[in-house]
Parts: structure tokens; sequence; C-alpha cells
């Protein structure tokens, strides 16, 4: 029996029943992005039942997540496309140095009105999503005030040999040390929207609502896990140990969410974009390793670059105290199971696409 060929790109460059397959508008592009719109139903009802229960509001515009929301859109629907449209190119240089020919780039181009409404789509799926998150975020205190810090720093100390990682961490950076760490942690939104930009360039608007349904699924998590065993991570259960941290966006940040979850609680008719603290489980983490998992399609150097950030990015949250090292192994492992769920609610269409770079 003959062996079946992998399918490649310039496979279906050369196809002319392939070609367009991004550019197609049939009921079967918004297939894959039915789960994440019904996810998205149940969480909202979810959340304002809860609330509507506890006597606590509802925002359908929670303060300050215009902003956030102009700047998600702008960096998706235009930063997204066109570095999707960059890596095709260079994708197509490689394959035309090695012999092959590659699709015009006026096709290439023309592609990038349909690749702006699918990351337009899924960008603003997920900012919806984020809605009835950053409702109950901020709640939490009020709805359970039993906090768990004790318990898991206790549990961590005798893991790690009667030291706290984060203490121990802390004691031993300098304060250019803690800027490096603090710059990887921040590079968790680029790093979501470059795994959202490969996710598209590999698998279409299949592999982008996979990515996003994992995505919106683990601010659910967060939450909920959250609501049941509340804690806060040792930034602000010890804020003597961080004090080199004043200065730097960590800090800053600190301080912020600090401020806004105290007023929450004195007046919880005001909801704060993205305001409330939770340690267990880390979404940090969670948010990187399924975005991460999509660069196994991309270079064995380039995917062991993502590697080692990702394991950087780890550590970023464990030295700057936003979480407990074992907040971020929760995340890992609700990344692997969550990523392998979404893979069978939203299988593969087509064959993979292999690449030769």
């Amino acid at each position: 029996m003959p062996t079946k060929e992998p399918v490649t790109l310039s496979d279906r460059a050369c196809d002319p029943s392939a070609q367009g397959w991004y550019k197609t508008f049939t009921p079967t592009t918004w297939r894959p992005l039915a789960p994440l719109v019904a996810f998205m139903v149940i969480f909202y009802a979810l959340v304002r039942s809860l609330l509507f229960l506890a006597g606590l509001p509802f925002c359908w515009i929670p303060y300050g997540e215009l902003q956030i929301a102009g700047t998600i859109l702008v960096v998706c629907v235009i930063l997204g496309p066109l570095g999707l449209l960059g890596l095709r190119i260079v994708r197509d240089m490689t394959l035309q140095i090695c012999g092959g020919i590659p699709p015009a780039l006026k096709h290439r181009v023309a592609d990038l009105p349909s690749l702006m409404r699918d990351t337009f789509m899924l960008a603003f799926i997920y900012l919806l999503v984020l809605i009835p998150y950053v409702n109950l975020k901020p709640a939490i205190p009020l709805l359970n005030p039993i906090e768990y810090d004790t318990l898991f720093e206790s549990f961590e100390s005798a893991l790690f040999g009667g030291v706290l990682p984060t203490q121990w961490l802390m004691a031993h950076s300098s304060t250019w040390m803690l800027a490096c760490w603090d710059g990887i942690y921040n590079l968790l939104s680029l790093f979501m929207f470059v795994s959202l930009t490969i996710a598209l360039y590999f698998d279409g608007i299949r592999g982008g609502a996979r990515l996003v349904l994992a995505y919106s699924i683990g601010l659910f998590l967060d939450v909920f896990f959250t609501l049941l065993f509340p804690t806060f991570g040792p930034l602000f259960v010890h804020p003597e140990w961080f004090g080199d941290l004043a200065n730097l966006p960590s800090g800053e940040l600190s301080q912020f969410l600090a401020l806004t979850v105290h007023q929450y609680a004195q007046a919880p008719g005001h909801v704060y974009a993205c305001a409330g603290i939770s340690a267990m489980p880390s979404y940090h983490v969670y948010g990187w390793i399924c975005g991460f998992l999509y660069w196994r399609h991309l270079p064995r150097k380039i995917f062991l670059a993502g590697l080692v950030l990702t394991m950087l990015n780890w550590l970023s949250t464990i030295v700057l105290g936003w979480h407990y090292a074992l907040d971020g192994l929760a995340g890992i492992l609700l990344a692997l199971a969550v990523s392998w769920l979404v893979a069978r609610i939203i299988p593969q269409q087509h064959e993979t696409i292999t690449e030769q770079w």
C-alpha cells in the first residue's frame, strides 16, 4: 500500500481548489467559533447569577476595559495579520531559494482583509469573555474571605527545604536582574498574540479558535478555583520582601491592584478591569503554555528558544512574587489538559501542514 505524503504549503499553492482557503466566506468558516461563543454565554450566565445572588453588581463595560480593548484590537487586527503576512513572505522566499514555486506576493497581500476579519473576530470574542472575568475577580474576597496563603506557604516551604523560593531568589537578585525578570514577565500579552498568529498561520481559523477557547477556559478556571481557595501570592502577603520592585512595572501594578481591590470592597458599585488578585493557579503561566504548544510547528531552533522563554516566564512569576512555584505547575498541567480537550472539541479539519524551512 503506498504511503500518504504530507500536505505542504507549496502543494496548496499549486492546487487551484485550495487557493483562497483563507478568503472563503462560508458557514464552515464560522463553525469553529460555535464552541467559543457557547462557552462565553455559559460563563456570562454563571458569573452574573453568582454576583446577583450575592447582591454584587455586574458591569457590562467594566471601568478601564475600553482602553485595554482598544489596545488588543489594534495589536490583533493590524499587527497580527501584518506579522502573519511577514511569516508567509519569509516562507515563500525560503521556498523559492529551494527551487519551489511560491504564490505571487499579490495573492498574499489579498489575504490581508480576511486575516484581519478572523483576528478581529477572535480578539473581540476574547474581550467579551474578559467581561465576566473582570466582574468576578475583584469580588472574590467578598464572596470568600478565607485566605489559603499560609497553607500554600507551609507546603511549599517544606517542599524546598524550609525556604520559599521567592524569598531566596529575591535575596539573591540585583536590581538589574529584577528589571530583566520584570521584562520577561511582561511579555505575556505579546507572546499570546504571536502564538495566535502562529496558530492562524498553520491551522487557519480552526487553530485560532482552539487557542482562544483554551485562553478563555483558563480565565474560567482561574476565577472559580480562586473563589474556592483564595490566595494572594508572596508579593501581597510579604510586601517587605519586594522593596526593590517599587520603580518597576510589577511594583507599580501590585500597588494599583491592592488599591483597586480595596476600593471595590468599600464600594462594589465599581468594577476595575482585571483588578483582582489571585495566585493559584497561575493564568500567566497557563496562557503562555497554551500559546507555546503551537510553536511545535516552527523550526527547531525557534522552538527551543521559545521553550527557554517559557521556563524563564515561569521563573519570573516566582522571583517577582506574583505566584508560588506550585501555582505555575498547576497552570502548566491545566494548560496541557485544556489544550487536549479543546483539540477534540474543535478537531483538525485538514491534514497537518508540514513546513520546509
